[in-house]
């Protein structure tokens, strides 16, 4: 079918026949290409997804680990001297 995108040429190893055979009864009867694409657009937004976590996750370790903390070395044993 003519299109004004570019093709990409995808081979169909045996991963990818796997792949599309376990997406199959989820997705009906759609043309390859067609599960292709639109897994590929899902696979992108999950990364992307997942990425924003995974630096959401980092920042809050560092707002976490910049709240005060007490000198190294200052426990019960060194308070309890100092009384």
């Amino acid at each position: 079918m003519p299109t004004r995108y570019a093709r990409i040429a995808v081979s169909a190893d045996p991963e990818l026949a796997a792949a599309l055979e376990s997406v199959a009864p989820l997705v009906g009867k759609q043309a390859k290409a067609r599960t292709v694409r639109d897994l590929a657009i899902r696979g992108a937004e999950a990364l992307l997804e997942q990425e924003e976590r995974r630096r959401e996750a980092i920042e809050e370790m560092i707002a976490g680990s910049e709240s005060p903390r007490l000198p190294r070395g200052t426990g019960k044993s060194s308070v309890a001297s100092r009384s």
